[in-house]
């Protein structure tokens, strides 16, 4: 039994495609962390997890922590997961206000920075994965033949 180089270091991506993944990645990675710091921001502001904000921190942002390690995972093909994070951010966004916590400057504050946070780096992270299967026409097809070809016969 013959093993390839593919099977031991996985097969070779393009350079184009290789970047746009480490960009997923790395959007995603910081998504996960304003999204595990919003699930234990309850826990930071005393009294806060005992109320409905100190539960929607702990939903929502457990919902995100998880999209957010999906897509850090596997980038291609999980684009809805940064979706969801987007919708939840403008949720996290609004929930001062819903909740009743604005008073709260503390807690206005950091809803208002997680929010914007994953909101800008969840739409990065659903950017950078766009048309990610698509090579005709773009510098990419000879990058393609390049790798699957590479002595050029």
């Amino acid at each position: 039994m013959i093993i390839t180089k593919d099977e031991i270091y996985g097969k070779s991506m393009l350079p184009a495609t290789e970047d746009r993944t480490v960009a997923t990645r790395t959007s995603s990675l910081i998504c996960w962390m304003a999204a595990l710091w919003f699930f234990v921001s309850p826990w930071a502001y005393f009294g806060g997890s005992e109320d409905a904000g100190g539960i929607n921190g702990w939903a929502v942002g457990a919902v995100m922590v998880a999209a957010s390690m999906v897509r850090m995972i596997r980038p291609m093909g999980t684009r809805a997961f940064s979706l969801v994070n987007t919708l939840l951010s403008v949720w996290v966004l609004f929930s001062p206000w819903v909740f009743g916590y604005s008073e709260n400057t503390g807690r206005l504050t950091n809803s208002l920075c997680v929010g914007t946070i994953i909101l800008g780096f969840s739409i990065l992270s659903w950017m950078t994965t766009k048309d990610v299967y698509s090579r005709i026409g773009t510098s990419d097809a000879s990058e393609q033949e390049a790798v699957e070809n590479p002595d050029g016969l």
